[in-house]
């Protein structure tokens, strides 16, 4: 069956590299991205938010003209429940067709929210996507939210991600002279903007307690409290790189850690960068980053003991083979669970199912 798959998202679809994959199988999907139908949008900060959750004429009659045009077999919403209202409001005649709904934060969604029950939970979405088996989890973990959801409406398709190609030892070194860090020294890097729920300065402290003569290289804005924070924390092992562009420093690191507050992260970009990368990862046991990293496989999946961090992270310092080994097998499993073509398989499983529930209807 040829699928019909009508996107409706704010910017842009999360997964186009898979979703060119399903192109290229025979799959049509047409794309509306709300952000190029919005006109006139208001200066002030209510009007506009007011504007998102009631949208115009000019934003609601593409989306029919487009149903009408492509007869999908089903609608993909990108994140945001002001696409969601838009998608059901514009829609709202067509009761058999199946939506399908992406959510990529792990937390947010609240049981006392009429907009929660117009979307998330509304019998009107099929399907609420998340990224990672973690946030899916961490759903279904808590009674009233599971089901408020219902039984099999979530389900996890992953963000892609293209392995770039392998860098060598020299690349590394010269990565390293680029960022005034030693060729050495054994570097933790972590990549991300400093807030509190990343808890920074917990793997500054688990760096700082290590034997080696190691370094908590720390990629990312942060404001100056967090700033502080981390620097007592981690002392003179602490190094601020600033905003640099976190895949291409990866590679500098001899492991990457990222030891985020419960619940997690929904999927962990950065985590997923340093596997490709075939950088060892150290990570809270919680959320996206937990479940990509597979304890003593692919790296260590740990709870927030900071004895437990520097035990992890004085065996990889001591251990160079144990490093490569953990890395090759992280960049092995990007390469065949995150792949473009491996989230094409995993997407077009859930939009066939999606299908097919319509004409049993």
């Amino acid at each position: 069956m040829g699928l019909r798959v009508l996107s409706i998202s704010e910017s842009g679809a999360l997964n186009e590299l898979a979703w060119q994959v399903l192109e290229a199988r025979g799959v049509t999907i047409e794309r509306l991205r709300l952000a190029d139908l919005r006109r006139d949008v208001p200066a002030s900060g209510v009007a506009r938010k007011l504007a998102r959750y009631l949208p115009p004429p000019s934003v609601l009659d593409p989306i029919r003209r487009a149903a009408e045009r492509l007869d999908p077999n089903l609608v993909h919403i990108g994140p945001g429940r002001s696409v969601a209202l838009a998608a059901l409001r514009a829609l709202g005649g067509r009761r058999g067709l199946p939506m399908a709904m992406e959510q990529g934060a792990i937390g947010g969604l609240n049981l006392l929210s009429p907009i929660e029950w117009a979307t998330f939970f509304s019998r009107r979405i099929s399907k609420v996507v998340v990224p990672s088996y973690g946030q899916l989890n961490q759903w279904m973990g808590r009674p009233f939210l599971a089901a408020a959801l219902g039984a099999g409406k979530v389900e996890v398709i992953h963000h892609p991600y293209s392995v770039p190609a392998r860098t060598d030892r020299a690349h590394r070194d010269a990565l390293r002279d680029s960022l005034d860090l030693p060729r050495d020294a054994f570097i933790v890097g972590t990549v991300c903007r400093l807030r509190p729920i990343k808890n920074v300065a917990f793997l500054a402290r688990a760096v700082a307690a290590m034997r080696h003569d190691a370094i908590c290289a720390v990629v990312g804005p942060g404001d100056e409290a967090d700033l502080r924070d981390v620097r007592r924390a981690g002392g003179d092992r602490v190094r601020f790189l600033g905003r640099q562009p976190g895949a291409a420093t990866i590679p500098a690191f001899d492991c990457y850690g990222t030891s985020t507050r419960n619940p997690g992260e929904a999927f962990g970009l950065a985590t997923i960068e340093a596997m490709a990368a075939a950088v060892p990862v150290l990570a809270t046991n919680v959320g996206g980053s937990g479940d990509l990293v597979r304890g003593r496989a692919t790296g260590y999946s740990l709870p927030l003991k900071e004895a437990d961090w520097t035990i992890a992270l004085e065996a990889l310092a001591s251990d160079e083979a144990l490093r490569a080994r953990l890395g090759e097998a992280a960049r092995l499993r990007v390469e065949t669970e995150f792949s473009p073509e491996a989230v094409a398989d995993q997407t077009l499983s859930v939009w066939t199912r999606m299908a097919e529930s319509r004409h049993s209807l």
